[in-house]
């Protein structure tokens, strides 16, 4: 693990290795073909949007600020096994540092890092976003220098990376050193996601939510939703979920969740510790759960209905397991 480990400020030392464009050195890194066809439905319905969008003026600059293709966006995802395989080369070397190196939310991107913001928004909310925490990426590392190169828990740790809420693509890069063929260096090469979102849905005139999110707390990787619930026909005429999850407790690759809903048909508390089996790393998993809960129904018989009928109880659940190597 890296709890002990120095991990080196980038900007200096990106300088020395790639003192100019960035993207070049990366060109001897192939892209595996088979995702741009695995996502050829996908790029064909971006196609089309594009197309729609284009017929008028105000579509196509909607169109332009807030869609990117999937391909775009996440150009660099490969098998596992593929990428453990460019490891290998570097199979019985040494890491002298890890490096970490975080990417603008628009404009560049894992296999360009020269590009740009397209417009003023983009601009704006780049220095409006709070970009996650070296220490997040670190609490969730399989490897720490000083220890040998293992291709495959390099290649695990990567999708691991990629995984965390906050970031929108990860990419690990070994980088030999001159003068010295015992040791690399771990480069490790991220892009956050834009932490708010929002979402709106209607499902008549009356009843609807709307839902507020942060996936990155203050750069701490953290995620945290509202939702508001409203039905018109009803008394209390509004309710709300609120939950918050931490991802990875100090290293432990466990996370705890909680939540918290207050909805005329729901109210309930609940809280949530579990550790998963994310990685062949992982020998021992486990969970824990507790909820306090209030549920109204109609209790509905052959020729009768109960409104109103209330259900109150708490509950708990635990689980366990051990992965053999």
């Amino acid at each position: 693990m890296c709890s002990q480990a120095q991990f080196a400020d980038s900007s200096d030392y990106m300088k020395n290795i790639f003192p100019s464009d960035t993207s070049k050195n990366f060109q001897h890194e192939s892209i595996d073909m088979n995702y741009f066809f695995d996502k050829e439905k996908s790029d064909i319905f971006y196609d089309s949007l594009l197309k729609k969008a284009n017929r008028r003026n105000w579509s196509k600059e909607l169109h332009s600020l807030i869609i990117r293709s999937a391909s775009a966006e996440k150009a660099t995802e490969e098998k596992g096994e593929n990428r453990a395989d460019k490891f290998k080369q570097y199979q019985k070397k040494t890491i002298r540092k890890i490096i970490i190196r975080q990417l603008d939310v628009f404009g560049p991107t894992i296999l360009d890092t020269t590009g740009k913001p397209r417009h003023w928004v983009e601009r704006t909310l780049n220095s409006l976003h709070i970009p996650t925490n070296h220490r997040v990426i670190e609490n969730n590392l399989l490897i720490d220098e000083g220890e040998r190169i293992d291709p495959f828990i390099i290649a695990d740790n990567e999708r691991i990376l990629r995984n965390i809420p906050s970031l929108q693509d990860v990419r690990i890069y070994l980088l030999p050193i001159d003068g010295n063929s015992d040791y690399v260096d771990v480069l490790i090469l991220t892009k956050d996601v834009m932490a708010f979102g929002f979402s709106w849905e209607i499902f008549d005139v009356s009843y609807g939510q709307a839902a507020l999110w942060n996936s990155n707390m203050l750069g701490l990787g953290h995620t945290m939703k509202y939702t508001a619930f409203y039905n018109l026909n009803r008394e209390p005429k509004y309710g709300y979920n609120i939950n918050y999850k931490i991802n990875n407790l100090s290293n432990t690759f466990t996370s705890l969740e909680l939540s918290h809903t207050n909805r005329r048909e729901l109210k309930s508390s609940n809280v949530q510790l579990s550790r998963n089996f994310i990685s062949p790393a992982i020998r021992f998993g486990g969970g824990f759960g507790y909820g306090n809960v209030r549920k109204l129904f109609n209790l509905e018989t052959i020729d009768t209905t109960f409104p109103d009928i209330v259900s109150d109880y708490e509950y708990y659940d635990a689980w366990g397991g051990y992965s053999y190597p």
